[in-house]
């Protein structure tokens, strides 16, 4: 089961009494506004990819290969997951998921090789993309090889 909750539920009284009744030292740590949580969220997304990028970048022993796929949702939106492979300076495989982004357009290879080119420039991983692994359909064909500066 999921629950599709807005940041806003923040800012609702009957959700702030209830926090309150939990504990009143948590209540006190409640923001006033969902944008303050979207912020944070934003904020430690941003932290993180730093991270890795900086991770990548220093500890990187190989260059990196990378695997990626199509998936559609229940609701017909089209997703890419990009995962990147690589060898530590502790010599330890190390896999990562970089990006889980929407594919807006169609699902041909341009379009898939236009949002991986995006991914790469912003991960800082374009100069070090070495293999990569997908599955055997056609547009992944197209996608690889589209020339780098794909438009």
């Amino acid at each position: 089961m999921s629950y599709q909750i807005a940041f806003s539920a923040i800012e609702n009284k009957q959700f702030r009494d209830f926090i309150t009744l939990l504990s009143k030292s948590l209540s006190e740590l409640l923001p006033a506004s969902g944008n303050t949580v979207r912020r944070w969220i934003i904020d430690i997304y941003e932290d993180r990819k730093a991270a890795l990028i900086a991770d990548v970048r220093h500890n990187a022993q190989s260059l990196i290969h990378v695997s990626f796929n199509l998936w559609t949702s229940p609701n017909s939106l089209a997703f890419m997951a990009v995962v990147i492979h690589y060898i530590d300076n502790n010599y330890k495989v190390r896999t990562r998921l970089i990006a889980l982004r929407r594919l807006h357009e169609d699902h041909n290879g341009k379009n898939q090789a236009r949002l991986l080119v995006e991914i790469f420039k912003k991960y800082e991983l374009a100069d070090l993309v070495s293999y990569f692994v997908t599955n055997n359909t056609g547009s992944n064909d197209t996608c690889i090889n589209c020339p780098a500066g794909v438009k």
